[in-house]
């Protein structure tokens, strides 16, 4: 209990540290390194973290180059882990904790962690919300403002509440190829 306590009293006051740095790539850089320290992350090289990204206690993954814009929010009631070169726009929260619905005299029942994993190359635009249990897929584009409550294809576009198909980003570069091809 004391030292779970002590955890959390650590990740917020680097959380608060993190926040007077200055957003350029030294710092960003530097708040990526704070956040590792406070345990039960792993962090590939050259991540950068922009001011005002909250990230609470718990097992997090973050793969070589990855940007996190500010104000983002990781819940850690479940792991999260996120590939290689993902960028994360402003204001994206991943949140891990849902809850049983309860009976009329208590609606929000026992919490219930999933965790989130989003594959190599993607992209989550401004203020998406990404909950517990959802997949995306390698080079998917998760659009602004989407609430993606489950998982997501690779290399496709995603959007809207809660978010759906937009189109087939891979389908799309088969054709340019087969056209640039047909072309020569």
């Amino acid at each position: 209990m004391i030292k779970k306590t002590l955890n959390k009293a650590i990740v917020h006051g680097l959380y608060y540290v993190s926040c007077l740095l200055p957003p350029d790539p030294v710092s960003n850089r530097a708040r990526a390194y704070f956040y590792k320290l406070s345990g039960g992350r792993r962090f590939g090289k050259n991540v950068a973290i922009l001011p005002f990204v909250y990230i609470n206690s718990g097992k997090l993954t973050l793969g070589d180059n990855v940007y996190l814009n500010q104000r983002c929010y990781i819940d850690l009631s479940a792991e999260v882990t996120i590939g290689a070169n993902v960028k994360v726009g402003p204001g994206v929260s991943f949140v891990t904790a849902n809850h049983e619905i309860g009976d009329s005299s208590t609606r929000c029942g026992n919490v219930k962690p999933a965790p989130i994993v989003v594959g190599d190359g993607a992209w989550i635009g401004a203020n998406a919300v990404l909950l517990g249990g959802c997949k995306i897929g390698r080079g998917a584009i998760v659009a602004a403002g989407a609430v993606v409550t489950k998982d997501v294809a690779p290399d496709t576009m995603v959007g809207g509440v809660p978010a759906r198909l937009i189109r087939d980003l891979q389908r799309e570069k088969d054709a340019t190829d087969t056209s640039s091809h047909l072309a020569q």
